[in-house]
């Protein structure tokens, strides 16, 4: 079986409490200089969504971004049980990420927690907007390189996006869900979901 990892707030919380409000500033002055719609501190990632159709805007804001996250890699912190746990799935399962996130992120965060292994990584295309997660191109991707089924995978998120790129092509999801709000987003949409990786292990025997 292949494990398909979203990152951020899955594996590892890079912005969850990291101060966003310099970062937003900086998108927000860089979506009105070309005119387009501002972004709010919970939902800063629209800045790709709202520029997707101007390469220039797109360029600086993937700059920005990038530069944070680089910055929220140092400062961020893992999701309970997962630094536990990842040793033991490296041993059993293929493993790959598949995130919204960048290249150079993952790259300083694998460097930084996990003396610099390497796993297979599909994220973000700096200008295509329009192949970020819930489109399901990442993952169609990920299926390419380990040349195996849909239904030999698992797709592992905290996210309702993540949850819809894996319905869009049939790959079987496993919410990631370590807080109310997003246990009851799961439980609404009758998603299944753990709480946390000593969980997710109970499932996976």
């Amino acid at each position: 079986m292949v494990l398909l990892f979203d990152f951020d707030s899955t594996m590892f919380f890079l912005f969850k409490d990291y101060d966003r409000k310099p970062l937003v500033l900086k998108l927000n002055n860089t979506l009105k200089k070309y005119g387009l719609e501002e972004v709010s501190d919970r939902n800063f990632f629209n800045c790709f969504l709202f520029a997707r159709d101007n390469k220039e805007c797109l360029k600086e804001i993937n700059e920005i971004i990038v530069e944070a996250e680089l910055d929220a890699v140092d400062k961020g912190y893992h999701v309970d049980g997962f630094k536990e746990i990842f040793p033991i799935l490296l041993n059993k399962y293929s493993i790959g990420i598949v995130s919204n996130n960048s290249k150079e992120c993952i790259d300083k965060y694998m460097e930084k927690y996990h003396n610099g292994l390497s796993l297979p990584f599909f994220g973000r295309i700096p200008l295509r907007a329009d192949l970020l997660k819930p489109n399901p191109y990442l993952l169609e991707q990920a299926l390419k390189y380990f040349n195996v089924k849909k239904e030999e995978c698992l797709y592992i998120g905290d996210n309702f996006i993540d949850y819809l790129a894996a319905k869009e092509i049939g790959i079987p999801f496993l919410g990631m869900a370590y807080l109310e709000r997003k246990q009851n987003t799961f439980k609404e949409n009758n998603i299944p979901y753990v709480k946390n990786y000593y969980e997710l292990m109970e499932i996976l025997k």
